[in-house]
């Protein structure tokens, strides 16, 4: 009778997550395309990324407390409770992301969509008066719920914000709220019709020159991680060392950021590049589109701007993928989709989450392959993650 009492309150619990979470996520992903279209029609707004730099940075300054943690927060929090998480962290990286997109930053938006379901999550707890073991239980499912909701992956959602918790490990704390609080996010979206991203077909047949190949590129994924991840730390030390007034640092890092950007003169390393990743499964790219994506978004994040590494890492997973299977013959769509799947899962120490993912998103039958490459890039990134407080 207790466990039955526990999971009704903890479906009930992840419900509301789910359809405050659910809500928030549709108005973003809405705001999102039509800023993202806005940008690819007028380039010229490129011109404007250091007024929205020094936006960023006043916003977080004058409203945001220690919500400029992100994720690192929610992690962190989760592990260690010392002090709450700001309502304010939602509408920040709300408004944030969406204006960095529109002014042509190399961001993601996934990261936004979990920070948004942290947020809202730790709000309803406080309404609520809740203690701290279902407190830790309403943030795993705050994240999962922003992950099914961004992506349209309810399964992936529902162990993410499980996952991304702990280093080689997986515990079940929570998993009914977060069950519930990933589908129920993924139904509003659904309902809300909120513009998911949907990637062509996948070629897929399996022969032992297949396998072979897969994991050889597992291993430069894999390797490809670990310089994501250095070089980000790398950076975020070089600016923290730079004593020099916040607002002038920014200015500057936007500015050159608008003159490497216009160096390149093309608009496909700005915002999500999604379109790339699309043509990445039917078309061989070149081995510099992914070694580009990794300059301009590290140069993007480390200036400031918003919307976190998911899609950043999913373009460059896939496009090295297709650039992969250009020399070896094998099946572009299988490695690029692998790839979209397997760069985020190491980096983020997620590769469960991002071997459902892969399923959801390119069919049960790409399982086997998503499984192998997940796993093997995981364990040559080593414990390094784009999340600092995972344990």
């Amino acid at each position: 009778m207790k466990v039955l009492k526990s999971t009704a309150l903890g479906i009930i619990d992840g419900s509301i997550i789910g359809i405050l979470v659910g809500l928030l996520c549709f108005a973003f992903l809405s705001l999102l395309a039509k800023s993202s279209l806005l940008f690819q029609q007028n380039p010229n707004l490129l011109y404007l990324l250091p007024v929205c730099g020094l936006f960023t940075l006043w916003i977080y300054k004058r409203f945001g407390e220690h919500s400029s943690l992100g994720n690192h927060l929610i992690i962190d929090e989760i592990h260690s409770p010392k002090k709450h998480i700001p309502l304010m962290m939602a509408p920040l990286i709300f408004i944030t992301t969406i204006l960095s997109h529109l002014f042509g930053a190399s961001v993601g938006r996934e990261g936004t969509a979990i920070q948004m379901g942290g947020s809202i999550s730790e709000a309803i707890g406080r309404k609520i008066n809740i203690d701290r073991l279902r407190r830790k239980s309403f943030l795993i499912a705050g994240m999962g719920a922003g992950f099914s909701a961004a992506l349209g992956v309810p399964f992936a959602g529902a162990i993410f914000g499980l996952e991304v918790l702990h280093l080689g490990r997986f515990k079940l704390t929570g998993i009914v709220q977060s069950t519930s609080a990933s589908f129920v996010a993924y139904a509003v979206t659904l309902l809300c019709k909120a513009p998911h991203s949907h990637y062509p077909q996948v070629e897929i047949y399996f022969s032992w020159q297949t396998l072979y190949y897969l994991i050889l590129c597992a291993l430069i994924w894999g390797i490809t991680a670990r310089i994501f991840i250095k070089s980000s730390h790398l950076i975020e030390k070089f600016g923290e060392q730079i004593k020099m007034n916040s607002y002038l640092k920014i200015l500057i890092a936007s500015s050159l950021l608008v003159l490497v950007f216009n160096i390149e003169g093309t608009t496909i390393y700005n915002g999500l590049g999604i379109q790339t990743i699309q043509q990445s499964f039917e078309t061989n790219v070149s081995w510099l589109v992914p070694l580009k994506k990794i300059f301009f978004t590290l140069f993007s994040l480390g200036a400031g701007f918003k919307g976190g590494e998911f899609t950043p890492l999913a373009f460059i997973g896939a496009t090295i993928g297709s650039s992969f299977a250009s020399y070896f013959a094998v099946s572009t769509s299988l490695f690029a989709a692998v790839g979209f799947s397997a760069l985020f899962g190491c980096s983020s120490k997620t590769p469960l989450s991002c071997t459902v993912m892969a399923c959801e998103l390119f069919g049960l039958q790409i399982l086997p392959f998503a499984f192998i490459a997940c796993f093997i890039s995981y364990l040559v990134s080593g414990h390094l993650s784009i999340y600092k407080y995972q344990r």
